[in-house]
């Protein structure tokens, strides 16, 4: 499958993105969609990986062939988008849609910002290098797609499998993963080492 390319260049310097080949609305998928689109994403984890990897350790200065720890890949990884991501003002009609629950829960759940679409691309890429490395790191990992029924939150997602808390198994979406304290940003409470923390605490639940 022939993946689409959008280059941009802004914030003083150039990425190229990887676009998915549909929307993803991964509850909406038939079994085909959900496994064409499998097929990509597995494909296209390596190269990402690599390319989101190696921007940002050129950027601090580094060659790419030298960073071999899988924190300190993460740690300047992180570094490196929590000074490129940005924010933008949430839409009057995203504000009303939301409505409801700040007057169920309270102002804290109001939303006048959310990340931009180039800073969610950003958060694609890096979770696809958050799944490679523990991938390649714990040895015990296989990438799938997350299971029924279509409750389960990642239902369609690819995701990767082989964590163990007993007495079950875990499915993770790395996408999703990286995402949580991507959000952070919103209060302003991301730390540079979030991904170190959160590649510690997935690391120790494989079998």
């Amino acid at each position: 499958m022939e993946t689409k390319k959008i280059k941009i260049n802004e914030n003083g310097f150039e990425y190229e993105f990887a676009v998915p080949p549909f929307p993803l609305e991964y509850e909406k998928w038939n079994k085909k969609q959900a496994q064409e689109y499998f097929d990509w994403f597995v494909e296209q984890v390596p190269i990402r990986a690599e390319y989101v990897l190696n921007k940002a350790l050129i950027y601090w200065g580094y060659d790419p062939k030298t960073v071999t720890d899988p924190e300190i890949k993460l740690l300047l990884v992180w570094r490196w988008f929590l000074k490129f991501a940005r924010l933008e003002e949430t839409s009057a009609e995203e504000r009303e849609a939301n409505r409801p629950y700040v007057e169920r829960f309270g102002k804290s759940w109001e939303v006048l910002y959310k990340l931009t679409p180039v800073t969610e691309f950003f958060v694609r890429d890096i979770g696809m290098l958050f799944g490679q490395l523990l991938y390649d790191e714990l040895g015990t990992l296989e990438w799938g797609i997350g299971s029924k029924p279509k409750n389960n939150f990642f239902y369609n997602h690819p995701v990767l499998k082989g964590f163990y808390t007993p007495p079950s198994t875990m499915e993770m979406d790395p996408i999703h993963i990286v995402g949580t304290p991507a959000s952070r940003l919103l209060k302003k409470t991301a730390d540079e080492k979030d991904l170190i923390v959160l590649y510690n605490k997935w690391s120790a639940l494989h079998k």
